[in-house]
């Protein structure tokens, strides 16, 4: 069971990097969630037992509330370097930027700070005549 879901939140972490998984916020602070029929997928972190840093979480919750698979990075790592542990982070940070639409909010900003600018001018070395 342990490589099936291990192969879960692989494709999980690929997709969202993809940016094909819909992450959305929740009422938790970072605590987010993808729906999907029948299911819905949350991912949060929680302070490690060591301190040094975070484990990162997924839960797998049925239509009736109930959380019927929880696994972190620490659970499915088998050595320290493990790629896991980097996917989770990724996927985790990916999540919390789409759910908080991070790169929307970017966007608008630089377009609010460069609205009625002139595009910079074409270095000497690039003109063309």
């Amino acid at each position: 069971m342990a490589d099936k879901i291990r192969s879960f939140v692989e494709t999980l972490a690929k997709k969202t990097e993809q940016n094909k998984v819909n992450w959305e916020k929740t009422a938790e602070h970072d605590v987010f969630q993808a729906s999907f029929p029948s299911y819905t997928i949350h991912l949060f972190t929680r302070q490690s037992r060591n301190e040094i840093s975070d484990d990162y979480y997924v839960q797998i919750i049925d239509e009736d509330g109930a959380v019927i698979e929880e696994t972190s990075d620490e659970m499915l790592a088998i050595a320290a370097n493990d790629p896991i542990l980097k996917a989770m982070a990724g996927m985790f940070r990916a999540a919390k930027r789409k759910a908080l639409g991070v790169d929307r909010a970017v966007d608008a900003i630089v377009a609010a700070l460069t609205e009625g600018d002139e595009p910079p001018p074409v270095p000497p070395d690039e003109v063309q005549w």
